[in-house]
């Protein structure tokens, strides 16, 4: 994983993301799925930053969209999330009109459940606590190393 570096700090913060369509409509067939996967790339431009490493759709459930996606930290979470939603939901149902049939989704604008899964993806957690441990060790052997060599003079 690369370390991306803002003005004033640097981030590792991919996440993966899922979110499903309203009512867990199986609306995602094959010519819709391709089509997102054109349409989020442009999407993702009005958030300057943050890019879509991976994109999954679930052949077997074709009701929720995966993402591996990274956002720097001046963005929260939920200002990504609405906008890949809000723009994908408009693109999608002036393109593919059905969609606008479908049972709960007539007169409404949305494509997408209010919700949203969000997990961080970064270093292995066991890595971590052993390299915070370790720093910690080291820190103290080195100062009562350094307080031997001094009293020893």
């Amino acid at each position: 994983m690369e370390i991306y570096l803002s003005s004033h700090g640097a981030f590792q913060l991919n996440y993966h993301l899922v979110f499903c369509t309203k009512y867990r409509r199986k609306i995602l067939n094959p010519g819709v799925v391709s089509y997102l996967k054109k349409l989020f790339p442009k999407v993702i431009e009005y958030v300057p930053g943050v890019s879509i490493t991976t994109l999954g759709f679930d052949d077997t459930k074709p009701d929720h969209v995966h993402f591996e996606i990274i956002i720097p930290p001046k963005y929260s979470i939920s200002e990504v999330v609405s906008i890949l939603k809000s723009k994908s939901s408009n693109s999608l149902r002036k393109k593919f009109l059905f969609i606008n049939k479908v049972r709960g989704y007539e007169n409404k604008d949305c494509v997408w459940s209010v919700g949203y899964y969000v997990s961080s993806l970064g270093y292995d957690e066991i890595k971590v606590r052993k390299y915070i441990e370790w720093q910690g060790h080291q820190d103290l052997g080195q100062v009562k190393l350094n307080l031997l060599d001094s009293a020893n003079l």
